[in-house]
């Protein structure tokens, strides 16, 4: 390929103006070879590139005739009934997808509505086992705290109870003790008498 023909053109005014005809004509027919060169390279270029789309039109063109020939046309008629028939399955999934983003308020509703009702069974099935199960955190802290309390009490209050029939126990044992050697004693004075 050759270079830009714009290079090979100069501006004829750049250059002296010829003073005589002879001079003129060689100017001018110098001026229109180089014209006819710089179009002769262009028409080449476009001819090449004119092949090459060419080249590539009919590469394009085999290639979709490939990916459009069909053996038995009874092929096509069930392929285009699959192709329908999953094109509505997915227009069908898009349909619910947009009805259920125009619906999301109201589905949220129901959802908090069905998770609240459950809830409230599960409250009611829980508290035929005990009343603290659905109490919150700091309610039934302040109960353990005073069944702690209440504990304590109870223990120092058995402690005190156990103490006082530990010295009862003690007082029976030494009355029994006391009444069984009267026992002996009346009884050795009984035979001895």
């Amino acid at each position: 390929m050759a270079s830009n023909p714009d290079e090979n053109n100069k501006d004829p005014k750049s250059e002296v103006p010829p003073g005589k005809d002879d001079q003129m004509t060689a100017y001018v027919e110098k001026y229109v070879t180089r014209m006819c060169y710089g179009n002769d390279l262009r028409t080449t270029l476009t001819v090449e590139k004119n092949k090459k789309v060419d080249v590539l039109i009919a590469k394009k063109y085999t290639a979709l005739n490939y990916l459009t020939h069909v053996d038995n046309p009874q092929n096509l008629v069930a392929n285009l009934q699959l192709l329908h028939s999953r094109n509505a399955n997915m227009l069908k999934g898009l349909y619910q997808v947009v009805n259920a983003k125009r619906n999301a308020f109201q589905a949220y509703d129901v959802y908090c509505k069905k998770v609240l009702r459950v809830k409230a069974d599960m409250q009611k099935q829980r508290k035929c086992f005990d009343e603290f199960t659905g109490m919150n955190y700091h309610d039934l802290k302040k109960i353990i705290l005073n069944s702690t309390i209440e504990v304590q009490e109870i223990r120092e209050k058995t402690d005190l109870k156990s103490v006082e029939l530990k010295k009862k126990r003690e007082l029976i044992k030494a009355s029994q003790k006391s009444m069984n050697n009267d026992i002996r004693v009346l009884s050795q004075i009984e035979r001895d008498a």
